[in-house]
């Protein structure tokens, strides 16, 4: 591969994460796949970028489809000319190229604003505007300051569609400085592997820190143990665990018992022994105590950059779809309810009064994690007339997963406790349906938020919208009727015990 390309700013930043994944690009032959984490986080640097530049007052643009070298003469000519802000300027000097987000020129020099969807500064960012400050310096431009503007936490969403109420604009102008004095060292490395052949650079943590590579996919995923016999798969690998992974023990059923001082350990170690799934008396007793109405309730929500309504902050969960299986009484068939909304209006209200109605003000309500419990007080500080029949609902939910973790363990987790990894291990699980492959891409949380942001996209027409909404009814669906058979089937061994006692 030729080195006389001009090395834009993403390539070079490309290369510090894998070298790999510079060679692909570069080579072009390799069409890159974004995952859905992946085309989420370039959908919200849109919305970010959109948001600052629609703040600014007769910027110049310069066209993005034009080459590094053309793009950077019209950035000259527009500087001549006398414009005070421009949108995606270019510069080149010698093999590096680089765009800025938005250049500001006043007499003292120009002022780089590189715009982030995250809510921190982080290393990568600075890395970013470290580049574009050394390609600067290098075409004897004189950079006076440097900053990043991105969304902030702390604020909230003023009036609709003033995004840029939310952006805060930080100095890194020093920190900037320092670390542009690494990037020659990062041109030299990068020319020198787009030199030669595709690197052999094995899978690994790179392929999603610090972000996730579109190349994942022709380079292979990252090896994980076959075996469920595994140390890896323990909770905790300190103490004595430690000791003997130091000392070469790779099986959990060669680890000595006195290694197992932690109960949760202990439990991994009993199902790898006994080659299927342990339920701890305690839990099974547990859930057997537990009244009726039994509700099981699972929430979905979607967080955005820009948030989505007025009052809202970056990054809030925005509720906007909840399912639910009810039992009434012992052997009475589960009602199914649910909530989504995909109008584009704000749903909280409705998700509210919706869930209240659904779960009453009788028995358990049953979850899977902290997550519903923490919503469910956002929205009792949203909306003060509905709080203290929220607060009802929040007095009655019983957390499962910390139960789990204590209480139930098949080898076929290899680790995990999420409710993905556990319904598989179930008897009768994927017979009754409940099976997250049957979905398609459509099989995560963080799916089920892309899938919600283009249903309420009115511009958006790449899919069928009523297919993809009863996709992720299915997937809510699925999440809860899996959360009640599990539930089932450990409160089964109580009433065993109970025949046996007999």
């Amino acid at each position: 591969m030729s080195t006389a390309t001009i090395l834009h700013k993403s390539l070079v930043q490309s290369h510090q994460q894998c070298p790999r994944r510079a060679w692909l690009e570069a080579d072009g032959k390799v069409q890159p796949q974004f995952s859905v984490a992946g085309e989420a986080m370039l959908e919200q640097g849109k919305m970010v970028h959109a948001a600052a530049r629609r703040a600014l007052v007769d910027a110049v643009t310069i066209h993005t489809g034009l080459a590094l070298p053309e793009a950077a003469a019209q950035t000259t000519l527009a500087i001549a000319g006398g414009a005070h802000t421009l949108i995606e300027a270019a510069f080149v000097a010698g093999n590096l190229g680089a765009r800025v987000d938005i250049l500001e020129c006043d007499a003292d020099g120009v002022h780089l604003n590189e715009v982030k969807s995250g809510s921190s500064l982080k290393d990568k960012y600075l890395d970013d505007v470290a580049i574009q400050f050394a390609c600067l310096e290098r075409a004897g431009v004189t950079v006076k300051t440097a900053s990043i503007t991105h969304p902030s936490t702390s604020r909230v969403l003023a009036e609709s569609g003033a995004g840029a109420s939310v952006l805060v604009r930080e100095d890194v102008t020093d920190t900037v400085r320092w670390r542009s004095l690494r990037v020659a060292a990062w041109l030299t490395e990068c020319a020198d592997t787009l030199a030669g052949a595709e690197p052999t650079t094995a899978p690994g943590p790179q392929c999603v820190d610090p972000q996730p590579c579109p190349f994942s996919c022709h380079c292979g995923k990252v090896a994980k143990p076959t075996e469920t016999d595994c140390v890896a798969y323990l909770p905790s690998k300190a103490g004595p665990v430690a000791e003997c992974i130091d000392a070469g023990i790779t099986k959990i059923s060669e680890l000595p018992p006195g290694a197992f001082t932690k109960a949760r350990n202990a439990l991994v170690r009993d199902a790898i022994l006994s080659g299927g799934p342990v339920v701890r008396e305690g839990f099974s007793r547990k859930l057997a105590s537990l009244g009726f109405p039994r509700s099981f309730l699972d929430f979905e929500t979607a967080g955005s950059a820009i948030p989505l309504h007025v009052g809202m902050r970056p990054f809030e969960a925005l509720p906007f779809q909840w399912s639910c299986h009810r039992v009434e009484s012992v052997g009475q068939a589960p009602a199914h309810g649910w909530f989504l909304d995909t109008t584009g209006a704000d749903p909280r209200r409705g998700f509210a009064e919706s869930v209240l109605a659904f779960v009453g003000e009788a028995g358990p309500v049953l979850v899977y994690s902290g997550y519903e419990k923490a919503r469910l007080q956002e929205l009792a500080v949203e909306f003060p007339d509905l709080a203290d029949a929220l607060h009802g609902v929040i007095a009655r939910l019983v957390d499962l997963l910390p139960l789990a973790r204590r209480g139930y363990y098949a080898p076929e987790q290899r680790g995990s406790w999420s409710i993905k990894a556990i319904l598989p291990t179930l008897p009768g699980a994927k017979a009754a349906g409940l099976c997250y492959e049957s979905l398609g891409d459509l099989s995560d949380g963080m799916a089920a938020q892309a899938a919600y942001m283009r249903l309420i996209d009115a511009s958006y027409i790449g899919e069928d919208k009523e297919a993809t909404r009863g996709q992720l009814l299915d997937y809510c669906a699925i999440d809860t009727a899996g959360l009640m058979f599990f539930f089932a089937y450990v409160e089964s061994f109580s009433r065993k015990g109970e025949a046996l006692a007999a």
